[in-house]
């Protein structure tokens, strides 16, 4: 793993940036349907599994 230095990020500044350097907030990817909780489970999972394999390519 690489040498980090002591930079930080809280979900917050994580959220920032993702849209500013992806240009996407998640909610314009939602219809004017009815979600329930297991849809939202769903499209948080998906995006968690993207992220997390992600990561493990860069490790």
């Amino acid at each position: 793993m690489e040498n980090r230095n002591n930079n930080f990020m809280n979900k917050h500044d994580v959220q920032v940036r993702l849209i500013k350097e992806l240009g996407i907030d998640f909610h314009v990817f939602l219809s004017d349907k009815k979600y329930y909780e297991d849809d939202y489970q769903k499209i948080k999972e998906s995006i968690v599994d993207i992220a997390r394999k992600t990561l493990e390519e860069t490790e």
